[in-house]
C-alpha cells in the first residue's frame, strides 16, 4: 500500500451528491434509519476516473486491475460500519458521494476483506450524521489518500527450504498490524503475487546494480513510481537486497 493522489473532484460531484442523497436525506429528516438501498450507485460513474488517477492499482493491495472488474470503495462505509465482530453501527450515508471518501479498489480487498469494516481507536467519537470527517474519529483503517502506509506496513522475506522465497507484510505499528489483518494483505493469492513480483521485477534489477550496469537511482526510476504495481514491496525488497534506505527514497518520491 502506498500513498494515493485522488485529484480534484469531478465537475458533476455536487450534482451527483444532491441527486444521490435526496431519498436518504428525506428519510433522515423524518427520523427513519437510512438504508443502503436509499443510496443509488451513482458514484460508479467515477470508477474510470478514480482508476486512472490510481494508475489502475487497488488502493489497498496495489494489484493492477481492470476497471470493469472493480469497485468504487467507500473508505468510510456507506451502508453500515462494522466496529467489532459483535457490533456494527449505521454507516456514513452522507459521505456516499463525497469525493474525499472514494477510492479505486479490487473486489477481493473491498468485498472479501474490508467490506463494511471500519473500527475506531479507543476513545474515538463516531461522526454524527452530516458531520464532516475527521471530527474526533481516529480510524484504524489506513487511508492511503491521507496517511503514509509505508510508516505502518513493511515487507520481509522468509526463506523456505526447496521453495521460492516468500515475502510477507509485517507491521511497523499497531495500526499496521490491524490493517494487515483487516485487509487480508497476507492472503495466499497476494503472497504468490508478491513473490512473483520480486523474482521477475526486483531481483533482475538487483543483479544489474551488483554488476555495475544499473545505478540505484535508475532502479528507483524504474520501480519506485506510482505506476508500477507493488511499489511498497519493491522499496522494502531493494532495501533488504541492496542495503541503503530505498524506503526513504520512496517516501521522498511521494509513495
Amino acid at each position: 500500500m502506498i500513498r494515493v493522489v485522488r485529484g480534484a473532484p469531478p465537475a458533476d460531484a455536487l450534482q451527483v451528491e444532491g441527486e444521490g442523497l435526496k431519498t436518504a436525506r428525506d428519510r433522515h429528516s423524518l427520523g427513519d434509519p437510512v438504508r443502503r438501498d436509499d443510496l443509488p450507485d451513482l458514484y460508479r460513474r467515477w470508477s474510470d476516473l478514480l482508476a486512472r488517477q490510481q494508475h489502475h492499482k487497488c488502493c489497498y493491495c496495489e494489484c493492477v486491475e481492470q476497471t470493469s472488474r472493480n469497485d468504487v470503495e467507500h473508505y468510510r462505509p456507506a451502508g453500515s460500519a462494522q466496529r467489532t465482530k459483535a457490533h456494527s453501527e449505521p454507516g456514513y450515508w452522507w459521505l456516499a458521494y463525497a469525493w474525499d471518501n472514494l477510492l479505486f479498489s479490487c473486489a477481493p480487498c473491498n468485498q472479501s476483506a474490508k467490506n463494511d469494516w471500519f473500527p475506531l481507536e479507543a476513545g474515538s467519537v463516531p461522526l454524527k450524521a452530516s458531520q464532516l470527517p475527521p471530527g474526533s474519529e481516529r480510524p484504524v483503517l489506513i487511508d492511503p489518500a491521507l496517511d503514509r502506509p509505508l510508516d505502518h506496513v513493511k515487507f520481509e522475506s522468509v526463506m523456505i527450504p526447496s521453495a521460492p522465497t516468500r515475502w510477507y507484510p509485517t507491521a511497523l505499528s499497531a495500526r499496521g498490524q490491524e490493517n494487515i489483518k483487516l485487509l487480508k494483505l497476507d492472503r495466499p493469492q497476494l503472497l504468490d503475487l508478491y513473490g512473483l513480483h520480486v523474482r521477475t521485477a526486483v531481483e533482475p534489477d538487483v543483479v544489474l546494480v551488483r554488476q555495475g550496469r544499473l545505478t540505484p537511482s535508475e532502479v528507483c526510476d524504474r520501480l519506485l513510481i506510482p505506476q508500477r504495481p507493488f511499489t511498497a514491496l519493491s522499496a522494502w525488497a531493494l532495501s533488504e537486497q541492496l542495503g541503503g534506505d530505498f524506503v526513504a527514497e520512496a517516501r521522498r518520491r511521494g509513495c
